[in-house]
C-alpha cells in the first residue's frame, strides 16, 4: 500500500512527527541539566524569603540580601553557556535507541540513493532496503523525558532547596506575598508584632465550667487594632491569663492604663539567653483592668478584661428550726451561688447567762448540712442531726448557718437563738443526772456543786431505789468525779453519766438504740465520703443487724409500756410494716451500687427520721395520747373508715355489672335509663342491702359526733360533711343509681379522713404541741414520713421515690376509680380505666 513520503527522503510524515517531537524532548532535558543550579537557588531564597528573612532584618542588611541572593542566582546561570541544541541526526538516532531497532531503519529512511541513475538493479535493491526500512519504523517511539541530572549532582543537593521551600510554603500561608514583596519593597516588611509568634488565652477556674478562651484567635484578621478598648472581654474572677511570646527577647506585660502602669513580675517571665526561647506570662485577672505587650518598648497587643464577679454564696433559714418529738434537730433552709455551693454547715455558740461562760470541757457540736446536689447553685434542702447525746444539748446557744463555695467564699444566714433540743427522760433519777452531767460539760470548774448533787440523789438506797443497780452506778459515778484530776477524766465522766442515765430510763434497749444510729451515721458519712461499693455493703450489712437488733428489743420492751401508750389508732393506709423498712434498705443499696448517691444520702435521711418518730413513740407521755374515750373515738373512726372503703368497693363492683349508663335499654331504644327500671331483681336488692348499711354507718357517725360534742371536742366540720355524703350516697343506692352513689362514698371517706385528723391535731394542741410547729402526727405518719394527704407543698422534706410511696399508689387508685364512676366519660376511656384498675 502506497504512503505519502518526504520527497527528499523515504521518511513518513508520522516518523517526521516523532523525530522532531525527540528533538524537542531532547532539548528540555538538555536544558533541565543547565538551569538546576539556577532552580535551586532560586528555591532557596523563596524559601528564605517565606520564612520571613528579609522581615526581621533591618533595612540595610535586607537590602545587602536582596544583592547578594540576585547575584547568586546569576552565578547559578553560567552552566547556561555549555547549553547546545540537539541536532537532526542526534534526534533520530534518539528514537531508533529509545524504539530499540536494529539496522537504524530510521537513519535509512533518512539517506538518499547515492548509485549511478541508470542502475536499475541498483535502484530496485535500495527501494526493498527502504520498505523493510519502513515495515520497521512503524513503531517508532520518543521516549520518556529523563534528563540526565544526576551525572552534573551525583549527591543529590538539589532537594535541599526543593525541600525547605516545601516546608516554608507551609510556614507562611496567607502572609507569603508579603513576604516576598519584602524582599524588593521594604514597605511590606512585617512590624515586631508579626516578627513574634504570640499565644495568649484566659483560663477560667475549674468551678466555672467555663471553657478557656483564646485572645489571639478572637483578633485574627484585626492585627493591626492595638487599642486595648477595641478588644475587651468578660471572664470570670480569679482567671488566669498566659501569653507566651516567641521569640521572647526583650518583651515586657504590663497592667494598667497609661497612666498607671503595673509591670508583671520578672518571676513570671520564663525565657532563657537564648534569643528564640518563648517569653511566658501568667498571671491572675483579679480586677478590671488592662494588659499590654511590648517588645523593644513597642506595644505589640493589648487586651482589656472586664471582671464577672464571684459573689459568696447565699444561705438563709426557710423556717425557725424545728425539734421533732425525737427531739432531733431539723432545720430547712435554701442555698444559692453562681458557681454552685460545695459545703455548708451549722455554727453553734454557747450563750453563757449572765455572761459566765465558765469553762467548757466540749467543743460545740459539728452539724454539717446536707445539699440538693453536689455544687448546687439554687435549690432547698433539710437537715435532721440527732444532737440530744452532745453535752450541750439543752444550753442555749445562738445557731447559724454557713455556706461555702469552690472559691472558698463564705456566706452566712441570719443568727438565731434557741435551746438546743434535749432528749426527755421521764424518769426523775435519770433526769437529774443529765442535768447534771451538762452543769459539769459546760463547766469543768463545777466539780463540788455535781459532787454534791450525785451525792444527794444517791441518798436513801434501800428506800428510793427499785433497782441496786441504778444506786452503784450513782456512787461510782460520784466516786469518780471525786478522784477526777484532769479534763480527760472529767470527759469521760461525763459519757458515763450519759449511758446511766440511758441505762435507768431504757434498761438493754439504749444500746440497741446506739448501735442503729451508729450504723446510720457510719453509712451516711461513707455516702458523702464516696466509699467503694464494698465498703458501702459492708455498712449496709451492719446496719441491717442493728435494725433487727433495735426491733427485736423494742417488742420485747413493749410490754413493760404504761398502760394506754400506744400511739393513737391511725390509717393503715399511713403505717409502715418491716417489709417496707426492708424495701427501703433495699433501694438505698440499689441506688449507692448505680452511682445514685445523692439520692440514697436522702432516702437514709428519711428512714432516720422514720426511725427516731418509732423509738420515741413508746416515750410520748400518757395524756399526750389521749384517755380511754379519747382512742376508742379514734378507734371507731378509723373502723367507720374501713367499712366505707368496702361499702365503696361494693357498690363500684355493682356498678360494673350493670348496664352502662347513658345505654338504651332494651326493647325501649333511643330512652335513657330512670330510677328504679331496668335493673334485675337481684341487683336491685343488692343495692337495698348496701343503701341500708350506708344508712347504719351514717347513723354510727351521728351517734359518735354526739359523744365528742359531750367530751367537749366542739363541733367536727369534716365530719358533719362526711355524714351529708353518706347521706346522699343512701339516697342514691336506694334509687339505683349506683355510679353517682361512688363519688358520694369517696367524699365520705375522705372527709371521715379528714375529720380523724382534725380530732389528732385537737389532742396535740390540749397538750400545748402546736400542730403547726410540733406535731409530728399532724405532718407526718407514725414513723416520720410525709402524708401526702395534706396536699402537694409539702416544704423541703425530703421526697421519697415513687416506688416506695405506697401512699401515692393508693390516692392514684382512688382517682382511677372516681373517673371511672362517671357516666358523661366515653364507654372506650371507661373500658381503660376498667382495665387498669382490674387486679386480674
Amino acid at each position: 500500500m502506497s504512503k505519502s513520503r518526504d520527497d527528499t527522503t523515504g521518511m513518513t510524515p508520522a516518523l517526521s512527527r516523532t523525530v522532531a517531537r525527540a528533538r524537542r524532548v531532547m532539548a528540555v532535558e538538555r536544558l533541565a541539566v543547565v538551569l538546576t543550579p539556577f532552580l535551586s537557588a532560586v528555591a532557596f531564597v523563596v524559601a528564605l524569603a517565606l520564612f520571613g528573612l528579609w522581615q526581621v532584618l533591618p533595612a540595610p542588611i535586607a537590602i545587602g540580601a536582596t544583592v547578594l541572593a540576585a547575584a547568586g542566582l546569576l552565578f547559578s546561570l553560567v552552566p547556561l553557556r555549555h547549553y547546545r541544541a540537539p541536532s537532526d541526526a542526534e534526534a533520530r538516532r534518539r528514537v531508533e535507541e529509545r524504539s530499540r531497532f536494529v539496522h537504524r531503519p530510521v537513519e535509512t529512511l533518512a539517506d538518499h540513493h547515492s548509485a549511478d541513475p541508470n542502475d536499475v538493479e541498483g535502484k530496485r535493491l535500495w527501494a526493498a532496503h527502504v520498505e523493510r526500512a519502513r515495515d520497521a519504523v512503524r513503531a517508532a517511539k520518543t521516549g520518556r523525558f529523563e534528563p540526565n541530572i544526576a551525572r552534573s549532582d551525583p549527591w543529590a543537593l538539589r532537594i535541599v532547596p526543593a525541600l525547605l521551600l516545601f516546608i516554608a510554603v507551609l510556614f507562611a500561608q496567607g502572609d507569603a506575598g508579603d513576604r516576598l514583596r519584602a524582599m524588593v519593597d521594604p514597605r511590606f516588611a512585617t512590624p515586631v508584632s508579626e516578627a513574634k509568634r504570640i499565644d495568649a488565652w484566659v483560663t477560667p477556674p475549674v468551678y466555672t465550667g467555663e471553657p478557656p478562651l483564646f485572645l489571639t484567635q478572637s483578633q485574627a484578621g484585626d492585627e493591626d487594632t492595638l487599642d486595648a478598648s477595641a478588644h475587651r472581654y468578660s471572664v470570670p474572677q480569679n482567671s488566669v491569663l498566659t501569653i507566651r511570646v516567641t521569640p521572647g527577647d526583650g518583651v515586657e506585660l504590663v497592667s494598667g492604663d497609661q497612666g498607671d502602669v503595673t509591670q508583671i513580675e520578672a518571676g513570671r517571665l520564663t525565657a532563657t539567653a537564648n534569643a528564640v526561647a518563648p517569653a511566658t506570662f501568667e498571671t491572675e485577672v483579679e480586677t478590671s483592668t488592662a494588659f499590654r505587650l511590648l517588645a523593644e518598648g513597642q506595644e505589640i497587643r493589648a487586651w482589656a478584661f472586664d471582671i464577672v464577679p464571684d459573689t459568696p454564696p447565699e444561705i438563709a433559714f426557710l423556717e425557725p428550726p424545728q425539734q421533732a418529738i425525737s427531739g432531733a434537730l431539723t432545720l430547712s433552709y435554701f442555698l444559692r451561688d453562681d458557681y454552685g455551693v460545695t459545703a455548708a454547715e451549722a455554727e453553734i455558740e454557747q450563750i453563757a447567762p449572765n455572761g459566765d461562760a465558765g469553762r467548757p470541757l466540749f467543743e460545740a457540736p459539728e452539724l454539717p448540712l446536707m445539699l440538693p446536689q453536689a455544687r448546687v447553685r439554687d435549690g432547698e434542702a433539710s437537715t435532721t442531726r440527732d444532737l440530744q447525746a452532745h453535752p450541750w444539748a439543752g444550753s442555749q446557744v445562738s445557731l447559724t448557718l454557713r455556706a461555702t463555695d469552690e472559691a472558698g467564699q463564705i456566706g452566712r444566714s441570719e443568727q438565731h437563738l434557741m435551746t438546743l433540743p434535749e432528749r426527755t427522760f421521764h424518769n426523775p433519777l435519770a433526769r437529774a443526772i443529765v442535768e447534771q452531767r451538762r452543769v459539769l460539760a459546760l463547766n469543768g470548774d463545777a466539780i463540788v456543786p455535781v459532787t454534791t448533787a450525785l451525792d444527794a440523789l444517791s441518798y436513801g438506797a434501800d428506800r428510793f431505789f427499785d433497782d441496786t443497780n441504778h444506786y452503784l452506778l450513782l456512787r461510782s459515778a460520784y466516786w469518780r468525779l471525786q478522784n477526777a484530776d484532769t479534763d480527760d477524766e472529767l470527759r469521760d465522766l461525763v459519757g458515763y453519766l450519759w449511758d446511766i442515765a440511758l441505762y435507768i430510763e431504757d434498761g438493754d434497749l439504749s444500746v440497741a438504740e446506739r448501735r442503729l444510729r451508729d450504723a446510720q451515721q457510719a453509712l451516711m458519712d461513707a455516702l458523702e465520703d464516696g466509699a467503694s461499693d464494698a465498703e458501702i455493703e459492708r455498712l449496709m450489712s451492719e446496719l441491717r443487724q442493728a435494725m433487727a437488733d433495735f426491733l427485736r428489743e423494742l417488742a420485747e420492751n413493749a410490754e413493760q409500756m404504761p398502760q394506754g401508750a400506744e400511739m393513737p389508732p391511725m390509717d393503715p393506709s399511713q403505717m409502715l410494716s418491716s417489709q417496707d423498712l426492708d424495701r427501703m434498705l433495699d433501694q438505698i443499696e440499689n441506688m449507692a451500687r448505680s452511682g445514685a448517691r445523692d439520692a440514697a444520702r436522702q432516702l437514709l435521711a428519711e428512714m432516720q427520721r422514720m426511725m427516731e418518730n418509732l423509738r420515741n413513740a413508746r416515750r410520748m407521755p400518757q395524756n399526750m395520747q389521749g384517755d380511754g374515750q379519747m382512742s376508742e373515738a379514734l378507734q371507731q373512726l378509723q373502723e367507720m373508715i374501713q367499712r366505707q372503703q368496702e361499702l365503696m368497693d361494693q357498690t363500684f363492683r355493682l356498678d360494673q355489672q350493670g348496664p352502662q349508663n347513658g345505654e338504651p335499654q332494651q326493647g325501649q331504644p333511643g330512652q335513657q335509663q330512670q330510677p328504679g327500671q331496668g335493673l334485675g331483681q337481684s341487683l336491685q336488692d343488692q343495692l337495698n342491702q348496701l343503701g341500708q348499711g350506708q344508712q347504719a354507718l351514717r347513723e354510727q357517725l351521728e351517734e359518735l359526733m354526739r359523744q365528742l360534742g359531750e367530751m367537749g371536742m366542739g363541733n367536727n366540720e369534716s365530719l358533719g360533711q362526711a355524714g351529708e355524703a353518706m347521706g346522699r350516697a343512701e339516697g342514691n343506692l336506694r334509687g339505683e343509681q349506683p355510679g353517682q352513689a361512688v363519688g358520694d362514698q369517696g367524699e365520705a371517706l375522705s372527709n371521715l379522713r379528714a375529720g380523724t385528723q382534725s380530732m389528732m391535731e385537737s389532742m396535740m394542741e390540749a397538750e400545748g404541741q402546736d400542730g403547726e410547729n410540733g406535731n409530728p402526727l399532724s405532718q407526718r405518719d407514725p414513723l416520720g414520713r410525709p402524708q401526702r394527704t395534706e396536699g402537694p407543698d409539702l416544704g423541703n422534706t425530703v421526697k421519697v421515690p415513687d416506688e416506695i410511696d405506697v401512699q401515692r399508689a393508693r390516692e392514684i387508685l382512688q382517682e382511677l376509680r372516681r373517673r371511672l364512676s362517671e357516666p358523661q366519660r366515653p364507654k372506650i376511656e371507661r373500658d381503660y380505666l376498667e382495665r387498669l384498675i382490674t387486679p386480674y
